[in-house]
Protein backbone atom coordinates (compact mmCIF):
# COMPACT_ATOMS: atom_id res chain seq x y z
CA UNK A 1 0.00 0.00 0.00
CA UNK A 2 1.25 3.19 -0.93
CA UNK A 3 1.38 6.31 1.62
CA UNK A 4 -1.39 8.68 1.01
CA UNK A 5 0.13 11.93 -0.45
CA UNK A 6 0.03 14.79 1.79
CA UNK A 7 1.93 18.18 1.35
CA UNK A 8 4.16 20.40 3.21
CA UNK A 9 0.72 22.50 4.29
CA UNK A 10 -0.80 20.23 5.21
CA UNK A 11 1.91 18.45 7.55
CA UNK A 12 2.41 22.50 8.73
CA UNK A 13 -1.38 22.22 9.60
CA UNK A 14 -1.66 19.19 11.66
CA UNK A 15 1.47 20.23 13.87
CA UNK A 16 1.52 24.02 14.33
CA UNK A 17 4.17 26.48 13.19
CA UNK A 18 6.30 24.93 16.01
CA UNK A 19 6.73 21.95 15.84
CA UNK A 20 6.95 22.42 11.80
CA UNK A 21 10.03 24.27 12.11
CA UNK A 22 11.38 22.02 14.75
CA UNK A 23 10.82 18.71 12.59
CA UNK A 24 11.74 20.05 9.03
CA UNK A 25 15.43 20.92 10.62
CA UNK A 26 15.35 17.37 12.25
CA UNK A 27 14.36 16.13 8.35
CA UNK A 28 17.10 18.23 6.47
CA UNK A 29 19.75 17.47 9.86
CA UNK A 30 19.01 13.57 8.64
CA UNK A 31 18.05 12.70 12.34
CA UNK A 32 14.92 10.47 10.90
CA UNK A 33 16.88 7.26 10.80
CA UNK A 34 14.84 4.48 9.51
CA UNK A 35 11.35 4.37 8.39
CA UNK A 36 9.47 0.55 7.90
CA UNK A 37 5.81 0.59 6.40
CA UNK A 38 4.21 -2.54 7.01
CA UNK A 39 0.80 -1.67 5.29
CA UNK A 40 -1.23 1.43 6.37
CA UNK A 41 1.39 1.64 9.17
CA UNK A 42 4.47 3.19 9.29
CA UNK A 43 7.58 2.24 12.22
CA UNK A 44 10.29 4.76 12.28
CA UNK A 45 13.26 5.75 14.50
CA UNK A 46 14.07 9.58 14.75
CA UNK A 47 17.33 10.67 16.80
CA UNK A 48 16.29 13.31 19.36
CA UNK A 49 18.59 15.83 21.45
CA UNK A 50 21.36 13.78 22.80
CA UNK A 51 21.52 11.28 20.67
CA UNK A 52 18.47 9.97 21.85
CA UNK A 53 16.06 7.33 19.87
CA UNK A 54 12.21 8.31 19.62
CA UNK A 55 10.25 5.71 18.16
CA UNK A 56 7.64 6.95 15.99
CA UNK A 57 4.65 4.85 14.60
CA UNK A 58 1.94 6.55 11.92
CA UNK A 59 -1.36 5.13 11.17
CA UNK A 60 -3.18 6.30 7.78
CA UNK A 61 -6.11 5.37 5.93
CA UNK A 62 -6.07 8.07 3.37
CA UNK A 63 -4.10 11.72 3.39
CA UNK A 64 -6.94 13.27 5.47
CA UNK A 65 -6.89 10.34 8.39
CA UNK A 66 -3.29 10.46 9.62
CA UNK A 67 -2.24 10.10 13.04
CA UNK A 68 0.62 9.88 14.85
CA UNK A 69 2.49 8.57 17.84
CA UNK A 70 6.00 9.23 19.63
CA UNK A 71 7.68 7.87 22.62
CA UNK A 72 9.02 11.53 23.10
CA UNK A 73 7.46 13.12 26.09
CA UNK A 74 5.61 15.84 23.93
CA UNK A 75 2.21 17.33 25.21
CA UNK A 76 2.38 21.03 23.64
CA UNK A 77 -0.32 20.26 20.62
CA UNK A 78 -1.23 17.89 18.41
CA UNK A 79 1.88 16.32 16.75
CA UNK A 80 5.80 16.48 17.68
CA UNK A 81 8.69 17.51 15.84
CA UNK A 82 9.78 14.12 15.76
CA UNK A 83 6.42 12.86 13.57
CA UNK A 84 6.81 16.07 11.58
CA UNK A 85 10.40 15.09 10.83
CA UNK A 86 8.90 11.06 9.64
CA UNK A 87 5.92 12.93 7.53
CA UNK A 88 8.51 15.01 5.67
CA UNK A 89 10.67 12.17 5.33
CA UNK A 90 7.65 10.21 3.86
CA UNK A 91 6.77 13.33 1.42
CA UNK A 92 10.37 13.60 0.35
CA UNK A 93 11.94 10.55 0.55
CA UNK A 94 9.59 7.26 -0.62
CA UNK A 95 12.39 5.57 -2.32
CA UNK A 96 13.76 5.07 1.45
CA UNK A 97 10.92 3.40 2.93
CA UNK A 98 11.37 -0.31 3.50
CA UNK A 99 8.78 -2.34 2.74
CA UNK A 100 7.69 -5.26 4.61
CA UNK A 101 4.41 -7.06 4.33
CA UNK A 102 1.61 -6.55 7.03
CA UNK A 103 2.31 -8.37 10.48
CA UNK A 104 -0.62 -10.50 9.45
CA UNK A 105 0.78 -11.43 6.44
CA UNK A 106 3.52 -12.76 7.76
CA UNK A 107 1.95 -14.62 11.37
CA UNK A 108 -0.58 -16.80 8.71
CA UNK A 109 2.57 -18.09 7.50
CA UNK A 110 3.06 -19.12 10.76
CA UNK A 111 1.81 -22.90 12.14
CA UNK A 112 -0.10 -22.80 15.68
CA UNK A 113 3.51 -23.97 17.55
CA UNK A 114 5.28 -21.62 15.60
CA UNK A 115 3.16 -18.46 16.95
CA UNK A 116 2.56 -20.21 20.23
CA UNK A 117 6.54 -20.44 20.33
CA UNK A 118 7.08 -16.84 19.07
CA UNK A 119 4.62 -14.88 21.46
CA UNK A 120 6.07 -16.84 24.68
CA UNK A 121 9.63 -15.52 23.44
CA UNK A 122 8.31 -12.04 23.28
CA UNK A 123 6.60 -11.89 26.15
CA UNK A 124 9.94 -13.56 27.89
CA UNK A 125 11.71 -10.38 26.15
CA UNK A 126 9.40 -7.85 26.74
CA UNK A 127 7.50 -8.34 29.91
CA UNK A 128 4.78 -5.84 29.26
CA UNK A 129 3.64 -7.69 26.26
CA UNK A 130 2.47 -10.83 29.00
CA UNK A 131 0.05 -7.93 30.64
CA UNK A 132 -0.84 -6.86 27.08
CA UNK A 133 -2.30 -10.93 26.47
CA UNK A 134 -4.07 -11.00 29.69
CA UNK A 135 -5.76 -7.86 29.25
CA UNK A 136 -6.55 -9.19 26.04
CA UNK A 137 -7.48 -12.38 27.17
CA UNK A 138 -9.90 -11.23 29.73
CA UNK A 139 -11.87 -8.77 27.32
CA UNK A 140 -12.29 -11.65 25.17
CA UNK A 141 -13.70 -13.43 28.37
CA UNK A 142 -11.73 -16.51 28.88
Amino acid sequence: MDFPVISDAQIQAMAGERSFERGLEYFESGMVESVLQRGNMIQAVVCGSEDYLYDVAVHTKNAEQISTQCTCPYDYGPICKHSVAVLLFLLYCPEQVVQRPPIRATLDELDDSQIRSLLLDVAEQHPEITTLVEQHIERLGF
